[in-house]
């Protein structure tokens, strides 16, 4: 479905002036499949990166399940893994904000307050629950 059999030749345009009305509609649907021969593609292109993006979301989501179930039974690699995660997740809504504006901006600050909350349980706090 994503390749498409380059075998088969498409068939000549006819000429409008001995074939009249049948010539010019035979050359616009031969031009308008081409047209939407080429529209499949980029479509299909776009699926494949989204299947890509969702596969990477898929392992994301995997990843932090695993590392929630690790911190809700206090396991030493737990810790140090979501610490890098939020990392990750803080500087990439710093860099947003250089691109967003407006109620975007807004919300990407709304998401680094609850990253940067997120960091300080795990890091600070974490540290004065296990002193007392």
């Amino acid at each position: 479905m994503i390749g498409s059999d380059h075998a088969s030749r498409p068939p000549q345009y006819l000429d409008v002036p001995t074939y009249g009305l049948v010539g010019l509609l035979s050359n616009a649907a031969t031009g308008l499949g081409a047209a939407f021969s080429f529209m499949n593609g980029v479509v299909a292109g776009i699926f494949a990166m989204l299947a890509g993006v969702a596969l990477i979301a898929a392992l994301f989501a995997g990843a932090l399940g695993l590392v929630g179930r690790g911190l809700k039974t206090s396991a030493k690699w737990a810790r140090p893994i979501a610490v890098a995660l939020l990392l990750v997740l803080a500087v990439i809504g710093l860099l947003a904000l250089t691109v967003l504006n407006g109620v975007a901006w807004f919300a990407d600050g709304a998401v680094l307050a609850v990253l940067l909350y997120g960091l300080w349980v795990l890091v600070w706090r974490h540290e004065d629950h296990e002193a007392a």
